[in-house]
């Protein structure tokens, strides 16, 4: 029996069902546990996740890939290869490089430091986690990357480097880079069971770290490795970097003296040892430049002044020719070969403004083929370097900020480290998001970029040094509108936004608050210095620099972070700074307040503030703190005259990054974290996961547009979760009920794919569309005994397209393209919790006849036109069904035999200025060509039955040559009706025709062109002709025919079905 006391509530309960008065009491007892479950889905306003499971998020791209951090091949094969990425997992290519696919993201960590192959068998894969955030240790694979395992070492958070045993899988060498705060959990560890045990075999000091590792290529007991030490302090003193060396397969290690190398400030070391000479040639790249070593690294001397061949914290490392000791590869902004050992070098991979080369692994038995991890991602050579792959295939940007514009489609403005800026539409007109689809605005890496709410051809964004930039979409410049100069202070992410109740107001921060209203022209300073000096300046982490974290970066003098002004109140500004202050302006910048919650960390940074989009009183921020994973997020409800920390449920070892207000349902919250996006239904007081179906990720920014939220992720790309209304619509009480049909959001009608050419391969990179069509979603308890049911009705109650459960029949009739083309059929899910279906608006598609594209009959499918020709989602009938009218409808869901019934509004493409008389002549005559085809069809295959029925009866007409005669005569009248002839068009022809015809009269939003209309009514009375004649001989040839048969004893052929009257016009 529990004994844990449950609280007040659970005492008063008690007391009531002892009271004296027994029924009175249990009633009252009863009442009170009632009245205590609804205060608790008020106050706590949590659900479960099976209520908003069928969301889905959709990647948006783009496809520009981002860092790489690790990278590795297969002997012998050269289609195989892998990458780590800091924020995106680790990916694997099976064609050399044309599609990546992710293979980590089962194990929920996103950051990898380091990723090994044994050589010795590479189905057993390593994977070092932790690098750009915090790791868990490390993960194993033994069967080539399709499911993994983690193997211990989690404490140590941060790997470099591992090192494979060349002949047995289970020799394991890790080097931890640790903790940036002092601990023992770094340094560099020994496994030689497979990562079962492991033994820390050097450790360097609680504030060093091990920065690189490498074997000797002919002999691994020889391995060497180096040591970075951290430094917390501007006075604080460490010791140097070493170069260690191992003679005995890493189980000791010994410092090299380091004679010929610099005293002092070598920074980061990267060492690589070259094949052949009793492996006593030794490279290292360090701050002062190249190194060699010929005698196992006993002494050095510096081979090249070049002064482009230097490390830093960012780069230094280095790769040697497994085949030739004197061909030298060096990281740097691009890569430098040296083909002399180092004596001189040339700058053989790269481009201007620079691709930050990081890691190079070349093939053991072809150093011609390769693979370059860089800043811009992952590329393969296959010879030599001369030729490289596209890095344009990998969805592994690392985004800081995005915010959307007011078009349709509306566009997704988001800068990239290392790779600029980019504009993604949230849908494209051709089907799927790709390269044709987007555009950059020629903002910074870290900048905000601003769309004009007035102008959408104008964005503006923030440039190189604080700058702000403008680019005009009609011209294609982009004009600096402002240069901070000497009196102003910036940051690595200045902030950069419009006015939210002001279109003509642009802001931007540096310690003071500065406006536009006259489209840049001129500047205006509204605020004093925000900022104050900080207690603690912003140390490096490193005494070289600069690190590979991307991390913010401030003057040690503070600067604006944050900037938002209030939606709900005009003159309402909150600005967060670098030093950790929230300034708050009612009345636009005439005065300002300290707003900063007193529970406000030391040494915080502010990086966001959210202020209610409904209410002026409320707001958010989050505050970081370099060296703290924990979660700061506060809101106000009073105008930040006090604060609340709001972060239960977020994980307690992932940094805070966004969060965001519901445009709509009060106490709706969104979060982003270092891991992943989470919700809030009671104002942020308790958080769950709302990552579904999005990769592990930092979530550096959400942006909620209309119903949809937008997420920037630092290593994943954009990703858009559609239609958030279920969220904003959620109540316990669904939890009750059998099932529940969530209210439609207002759907869009818009052409999915207007893309007439050749499609483009399947293997194109390329980002979802949203679906075509109207998202359904609908909650069902558990999954019901019998089959369930969808109709969507038109506003007269009239049946526009009916679904089930029930998988229809499969059509096996073979098509002229691979299967991966075609969607699956539309069939209801039944899945316990929230499900989501889509209508694509159309009415049942016409059946059509096998013709090809020169009109003759086909026992195949040929797919003519390339009509929503996207992977996977091209339908397999075609053409389609009439598309619907802008209007009301209404969606009936049917389970176990009970009816639950929303209304559906269907608006007009904003784009699309048409009346909707024409909309509806179009839908009316393409239903009449549906109906049309329909008769055709079914009349084409009754005369094909008949037909086959008749060559039945013909082989038992032997010496009947009067029955002979007679069936002859009417199989040539039937093949005449059915197929036609030059003169007169049969059913097959008519039903070839009129498939065409629905084509080219739905193929835009228009009222149907003459010339379509009369074609149509024309091939209407070809059938009507031919259905004249089937009557016909339906009336008298064959009864003609059937009667010879019986005085012959002969079996009859039935007779077909009488044909429908049929009147022919619009």
């Amino acid at each position: 029996m529990n004994k844990k006391d449950n609280g007040p509530s659970s005492k008063i309960f008690m007391r009531l069902l002892s009271s004296p008065n027994g029924k009175a009491s249990l009633r009252l007892a009863i009442l009170f546990v009632c009245l205590l479950a609804l205060c608790t889905v008020s106050l706590g306003q949590q659900y479960s996740s099976d209520m908003y499971s069928g969301l889905q998020w959709r990647l948006v791209g783009p496809h520009r890939a981002g860092r790489v951090t690790a990278v590795a091949g297969v002997k012998g094969q050269p289609a195989i290869y892998y990458i780590g990425t800091p924020g995106g997992g680790v990916w694997k290519t099976v064609d050399g490089g044309r599609v990546w696919k992710p293979v980590f993201d089962d194990a929920h960590v996103a950051s990898i430091g380091a990723l090994t192959l044994a050589p010795s068998n590479p189905d057993v894969i390593y994977v070092g986690t932790g690098e750009q955030t915090e790791g868990n240790g490390v993960y194993k694979s033994t069967d080539n990357g399709k499911t993994w395992t983690n193997v211990g070492l989690s404490e140590t958070h941060f790997i470099s480097s591992i090192i494979v045993d060349p002949n047995d899988p289970n020799i394991v060498l890790v080097g931890a880079f640790g903790d940036q705060t002092a601990s023992r959990a770094r340094g560099i560890f020994k496994s030689t069971d497979g990562g079962k045990s492991w033994k820390q075999v050097f450790f360097p000091g609680d504030r060093v770290s091990i920065a690189d590792m490498c074997a000797a290529p002919n002999d691994s007991r020889i391995v060497y490795a180096t040591t970075w030490p951290l430094r917390f302090g501007a006075n604080e003193q460490q010791p140097e970097s070493q170069i260690l060396k191992s003679t005995d397969g890493g189980a000791t290690w010994q410092a090299l003296s380091g004679a010929g190398l610099p005293d002092k400030s070598r920074g980061r070391i990267g060492v690589a040892v070259a094949p052949g000479n009793g492996n006593l040639r030794v490279y290292a790249i360090m701050n002062q430049g190249f190194f060699r070593s010929d005698d196992g690294g006993a002494t050095w001397k510096q081979t090249t002044t070049d002064p482009r061949v230097v490390g830093n914290g960012y780069f230094s490392r280095a790769f040697v020719d497994p085949q030739n000791a004197d061909v030298v590869y060096v990281m740097q902004t691009s890569m430098y070969r040296s083909t002399d050992g180092g004596k001189t070098f040339e700058a053989y991979k790269g481009a201007p403004s620079g691709e930050d080369e990081h890691v190079l692994w070349i093939a053991p038995e072809d150093s011609r083929r390769m693979i370059l991890g860089s800043d811009q991602g992952a590329v393969v050579s296959l010879d030599g370097g001369v030729t490289w792959t596209s890095w344009y295939n990998q969805p592994t940007g690392q985004f800081y900020h995005v915010s959307t514009d007011n078009t349709f489609p509306y566009h997704l403005y988001a800068a990239q480290q290392d790779s600029g800026s980019v504009a993604v539409p949230n849908r494209s007109d051709y089907g799927q998001i790709t390269f044709r689809d987007w555009f950059s605005t020629g903002a910074f890496e870290s900048g905000h970029i601003a769309p004009d709410p007035q102008n959408p051809n104008l964005i503006y964004s923030i440039g190189w040094y604080g700058t702000v930039l403008r680019l005009d979409r009609t011209t294609g410049q982009i004009s600096t509108v402002f240069v901070p100069g000497p009196k102003y202070r910036y940051t690595w992410e200045t902030p950069l936004v419009f006015s939210t109740t002001d279109p003509k107001t642009l802001y931007v921060g540096m310690q003071h608050l500065l406006k536009t209203t006259d489209g840049a022209v001129t500047w205006q300073e509204i605020s004093p210095d925000l900022t104050a000096i900080s207690a603690a300046p912003v140390m490096k982490d490193h005494a070289s620099g600069d690190d590979e974290r991307d991390e913010p970066q401030a003057p040690e003098q503070g600067v604006i972070q944050a900037i938002t002004p209030s939606a709900a109140q005009s003159g309402e500004i909150w600005v967060g700074t670098s030093t950790g202050l929230v300034q708050l302006t009612r009345d636009g910048g005439a005065t300002w307040s300290n707003a900063t919650p007193a529970e406000m960390p030391q040494r915080a940074q502010i990086i966001l503030i959210e202020a209610s989009p409904t209410d002026a009183l409320t707001a958010y921020t989050i505050a970081n703190v370099r060296g703290d994973s924990h979660p700061y997020i506060f809101r106000t409800h009073d105008a930040g005259k006090s604060w609340q920390k709001i972060v239960a449920g977020l994980p307690d070892n992932a940094v805070a990054r966004v969060v965001r207000e519901d445009l709509q349902r009060k106490g709706l919250v969104y979060a982003g974290t270092e891991t992943g996006v989470y919700v809030s239904f009671d104002g942020g007081d308790h958080w769950q996961s709302l990552q579904l179906n999005l990769p592990t990720s930092s979530v550096r920014d959400l942006n909620v547009h209309g119903s949809d939220l937008v997420a920037a992720t630092f290593g994943r790309g954009l990703w858009i979760l559609d239609d958030i209304s279920p969220l904003r619509q959620l109540d316990a009480k669904f939890a009750s009920e059998n099932a529940y049909l969530f209210k439609p959001e207002t759907t869009v009608r818009v052409r999915w794919d207007n893309w007439e050419e050749t499609p483009l391969p399947a293997d194109t990179p390329s980002g979802e569309n949203p679906p075509d069509g109207s998202l359904i979603y609908y909650y069902l308890k558990s999954s019901p005994s019998k089959p369930i049911t969808l109709e969507i009705l038109d506003e007269l109650g009239g049946l526009v397209e009916r679904y089930s459960s029930t998988p229809p029949a499969p059509d096996n009739t073979p098509g002229n393209a691979p299967d991966y083309w075609f969607a699956p059929p539309d069939v209801l899910p039944v899945k316990k919790g929230m499900n989501r279906f889509v209508w694509n608006l159309r009415f049942p598609y016409p059946l059509a006849l096998n013709y090809n594209f020169r009109g003759r009959h086909i026992d195949y499918i040929e797919y003519t036109l390339p009509d929503n020709s996207v992977p996977g989602k091209t339908p397999r009938h075609q053409p389609p069904g009439p598309i619907a009218v802008p209007g009301k409808y209404e969606v009936v869901l049917t389970v176990d035999g009970k009816q639950y019934r929303q209304p559906l509004v269907v608006q007009l493409d904003p784009r699309v200025h048409v009346a909707q008389s024409d909309l509806e002549a179009q839908l009316n005559l393409a239903n009449k060509i549906s109906q049309w085809m329909r008769m055709s069809y079914d009349a084409y295959n009754e005369i094909a039955s008949m037909r086959a029925a008749l060559i039945e009866r013909e082989k038992n007409f032997s010496g009947n040559s009067q029955a002979k005669d007679a069936t002859a005569a009417l199989e040539k009248e039937l093949v005449e009706i059915q197929e036609g002839t030059d003169a007169v068009p049969g059913f097959g022809t008519v039903n070839r025709d009129l498939s065409r015809f629905i084509v080219m009269i739905e193929s835009g939003d228009m009222r149907p062109a003459k010339p379509a209309r009369d074609l149509a009514i024309q091939s209407c009375e070809s059938l009507k002709n031919a259905l004249t004649h089937w009557n016909r001989v339906n009336g008298e040839g064959l009864p003609t025919l059937n009667k010879m048969l019986e005085q012959s004893r002969l079996a009859t052929v039935p007779t077909g079905k009488p044909a429908a009257s049929l009147v022919c016009s619009e």
